[in-house]
């Protein structure tokens, strides 16, 4: 500890004998002011030496580094086990929909043509409930669009309204 400099003005080391420059007591600043007349000081030789410990003091050493230890087991994730079931659900909602939407047999056709490929490569992937729902349910609505087919043609648009009015008023 004695062998360190204490902060204050001194002459500038850049050379400049008109000038002081201050010593923080660590590093020299850029603070820089005319040297007065009166000042006589001698700059350090060298920059100070790091701490060191008082004497008495324990001296600490670098702290050793730690190696990643390896797991007991293997970290899982949430479902990691289980395939996603994104198709499955998909289809299975295209069929309730399409199901709603039967009085519309354009919705229904869209959402029996869609969801009934989806349904099944869902199942192929995973044999799960909802892909055998969504199947049920596109089956469903496909029969349902192909038997309107059949009425239309078999009847014709006229004859097919005269039968569901017949139908419609009990006759």
């Amino acid at each position: 500890m004695s062998n360190q400099v204490p902060a204050g003005w001194y002459p500038d080391p850049a050379g400049d004998a008109d000038k002081i420059r201050y010593w923080d007591g660590t590093n020299w600043t850029n603070q820089v002011q005319d040297r007065p007349d009166m000042v006589d000081v001698t700059p350090p030789a060298a920059a100070p030496t790091p701490y060191q410990p008082a004497p008495g003091q324990p001296t600490y050493q670098a702290q050793p580094t730690y190696q990643a230890q390896p797991l007991p087991y293997q970290p899982q994730t949430a479902n990691a086990d289980k395939p996603p079931r994104g198709l499955a659900i998909a289809s299975m909602i295209i069929g309730l929909a399409g199901l709603v939407l039967s009085c519309c047999y354009g919705v229904t056709s869209i959402a029996a043509l869609i969801g009934l490929p989806m349904a099944i490569v869902a199942f192929r992937r995973q044999k799960s409930g909802m892909a055998i729902a969504g199947i049920i349910l596109n089956a469903v609505l496909l029969l349902a669009l192909l038997v309107t087919i059949a009425i239309l043609i078999t009847f014709g648009f006229a004859g097919t309204m005269t039968l569901i009015n017949n139908i419609a008023n009990g006759a």
